[in-house]
């Protein structure tokens, strides 16, 4: 029932994004449209290779399933995933495949905190469990663009997204949640490149859906009630190209 409740959220989740984006996109165009009736950087999509830098920012959370020991265990009453905010800086490298295909590797340095929160039939001995990381994520996404209308043109984007952690964690871990320190997800989103005369500036919503199990084998109290911890994350990333 808990994941179920879980998984309710998170899709409600998506379609707010999802609507909140396209609002700004909408913003955007109306805002611009009487500005730009020129056609800025008519050869840019003709280009093989296309280079730009990405900031973002992003709402991420655990997704979990208990184990036995949790159905056992008498004494506590919920493990609740707490929604953490977090931040994403990095490169972009976009091949040109076609007139509506192209290839993007996003080299990024992502700040993650995520939290559970748990809840013992006693209240008074509730606790949160914090992991904080910096990841080396490397997304490998295809990109299928629209056709250009003016100065906007919109597009999706899929792919998979591996990560590698570059933090150092304490020897003594009998007292954290523990983790991996490598992770993949799948990723999805949808974007808009706005074309202005001197750069392209391309807002993106992407989710990103972890695939493996990132809960790491150790003695710890506070890993042993989970059976698998998966990552999800909502991201909107601003990317400014050539």
């Amino acid at each position: 029932m808990g994941f179920i409740n879980i998984w309710n959220k998170l899709h409600l989740l998506r379609k707010k994004g999802i609507i909140l984006f396209f609002l700004f996109v909408f913003i955007l165009n109306h805002a611009f449209a009487q500005k730009y009736q020129e056609i800025n950087l008519p050869n840019s999509d003709n280009h093989k290779l296309h280079y730009g830098f990405v900031i973002g920012g992003h709402v991420s959370k655990y997704k979990l399933k208990y184990n036995k020991i949790f159905i056992q265990d008498d004494s506590i009453h919920a493990l609740k995933p707490l929604n953490s905010g977090g931040f994403s800086i990095g490169f972009l490298v976009n091949k040109r495949l076609g007139d509506y295909f192209d290839l993007r590797v996003l080299p990024t340095a992502g700040f993650y905190e995520n939290t559970i929160k748990y809840m013992y039939a006693n209240s008074a001995n509730n606790i949160s469990k914090t992991v904080e990381v910096t990841y080396l994520e490397i997304p490998l996404l295809l990109k299928y663009k629209s056709e250009r209308r003016k100065n906007f043109r919109m597009y999706l984007v899929g792919g998979i997204k591996p990560a590698f952690e570059v933090t150092n964690k304490k020897d003594d871990e009998r007292e954290h949640l523990n983790i991996d320190k490598t992770n993949m997800s799948v990723e999805y989103g949808v974007g808009v490149d706005i074309y202005y005369p001197m750069f392209k500036f391309s807002p993106e919503l992407r989710f990103s859906q972890g695939v493996v199990d990132m809960l790491s084998p150790s003695g710890s109290v506070y890993n042993r009630p989970i059976d698998v911890l998966r990552t999800h994350s909502v991201s909107l990333y601003l990317i400014f190209g050539s």
